[in-house]
């Protein structure tokens, strides 16, 4: 194609900004139309907010020629229609200025839907851009719309198009947080307000948004924040059983997996990286949110090598330290001692997801894993914890092979305590004590044990030594 066209060359080029959209077969026929087979003209367009301005500004035509101004209003007078009636496809002509229908379906802006007697946008895409900038133009339309109904599938995706174009225009987001006000208002439907949130992490230049944007998505303890994520979670994301079942319907999923996810689409990535780059002020209300969108970032990139992965582990265990002290037993003599509450409800659930994510990753942060393993103390660590950590070490034992071993055996070997009443009584139970049972029936795979043994053989081989020579005195 690029060979016989040199339009197509310049846009299909490795290197042209508009090569994401390009593979669209629908936006690379109008970027060579706009283009007018120019090259230097179709190079300019990089976006699909691009192209979408620029058909406008020209009003589905391809320069701003004298038809411009009329053809615009017959689209605008389209676009009005589908207002007040989302789910017009068809329009008479007899309603339309026939000589500008005319041009507009030379043009490939419009089709004929019954020969003669009505027409349609040629594409959806034009429908939703037309009512983009119809809401975009005139906030009045928006504002005189119904909204205690949920939002019409038909005005969705021209709502999320005059969002982007609303952050596209105001860097400072203020047009786009006016209009986020506008489907708020009181006894607004919830789902007015889903495409215009949406709009951010779609975005073509999203990541830069997220930054100049941190002040207004973090405020309020990041509500702004969490409603993004949940979004994403809700729309941009699939369970991973649904993703097994359709590639691998033979292999069998395991208890528990069942609300795991793996994000779809771009949107996923600017979001992950600003989190990374915004991890230490993130308002500790949010940690629940953000460790979920971390957990499915890091189950779908498992087997790529992103450097940022490592720094999501670091925050995981970090917070796990934070959840596990916050839920630890202190005494404090002054009120001023006691440290702020993480506003998190559900703490041990919260605790178990990062627990569960930070364990299996652990191997991608080798420094966090050790730092987090070293700074718990076997004596102060509840009976309960001490299980769930030695039978689901995740990858504890290849990251931090020696500090898993110190743990071990602090772990199962109880120190005596000449001055415990039940001394006597708890020697009942075996050499280790309540844990004497733990990891029975024995089994290869179970705790840390083989772990050990192949990614550090000393190590493995210093627990079992122990372990025995403590049984047998």
């Amino acid at each position: 194609m690029s060979e016989g066209n040199q339009a197509l060359a310049v846009i299909l080029g490795r290197d042209h900004p508009a090569r994401g959209i390009a593979r669209n077969l629908f936006y690379l026929s109008r970027m060579i139309e706009l283009g007018a087979g120019k090259a230097e003209a179709a190079a300019g367009i990089a976006t699909e907010m691009d192209l979408a301005r620029l058909w406008w500004r020209y009003g589905g035509g391809r320069t701003e020629d004298d038809g411009r101004l009329a053809r615009l209003k017959v689209l605008r007078a389209m676009g009005a229609q589908v207002l007040s009636s989302p789910g017009r496809v068809a329009f008479k002509i007899d309603d339309l200025d026939s000589s500008t229908v005319g041009e507009l379906l030379r043009f490939d802006s419009l089709r004929e839907d019954t020969k003669g007697a009505t027409v349609a946008f040629r594409h959806d895409v034009l429908r939703d851009w037309a009512i983009g900038f119809l809401f975009f133009e005139d906030g009045e339309r928006l504002t005189a719309l119904p909204m205690d109904k949920p939002l019409p599938p038909g005005l969705a995706r021209g709502l999320e198009v005059a969002a982007r174009l609303a952050l596209d225009a105001d860097s400072t987001g203020e047009r786009w947080s006016a209009l986020l006000a506008v489907v708020e208002r009181e006894g607004s439907h919830g789902s007015w307000t889903r495409p215009v949130l949406l709009a951010l992490p779609r975005a073509e230049h999203a990541l830069a948004y997220f930054v100049s944007l941190s002040p207004m998505l973090l405020e309020a303890d990041g509500r702004r924040l969490s409603e993004i994520i949940r979004l994403m979670i809700a729309v941009e994301s699939e369970p991973i059983a649904k993703l097994v079942a359709r590639l691998k319907p033979t292999i069998p999923i395991p208890a528990g997996a069942g609300d795991l996810i793996v994000p779809r689409g771009q949107s996923w990535v600017w979001l992950v990286l600003w989190l990374v780059a915004s991890g230490d002020v993130l308002p500790t209300a949010r940690i629940p949110d953000v460790v979920k969108v971390f957990q499915a970032w890091l189950i779908s990139t498992q087997h790529q090598t992103y450097p940022f992965n490592a720094r999501i582990v670091d925050y995981l265990f970090d917070w796990l330290a934070r959840v596990e002290e916050a839920m630890s037993y202190r005494a404090y003599r002054n009120s001023e001692d006691v440290p702020p509450s993480l506003n998190i409800p559900h703490l041990h659930d919260v605790r178990d997801e990062i627990r569960m994510t930070a364990f299996s990753f652990a191997h991608l942060s080798p420094a966090a894993a050790e730092r987090y393993l070293s700074d718990l103390n076997p004596d102060e660590v509840r009976h309960h914890d001490m299980q769930a950590i030695l039978k689901a070490p995740g990858t504890l034992a290849r990251a931090a092979p020696a500090a898993m071993a110190t743990f071990t055996l602090g772990a199962l070997i109880e120190k005596e305590n000449p001055d415990d009443l039940y001394r006597g009584n708890r020697r009942r139970f075996g050499p280790f004590g309540a844990h004497d049972h733990l990891l029975s029936p024995a089994s290869p795979s179970q705790g840390p044990f083989l772990d050990l043994l192949e990614h550090a053989p000393a190590e493995g081989l210093r627990v079992i030594r122990g372990l025995v020579e403590h049984a047998t005195q």
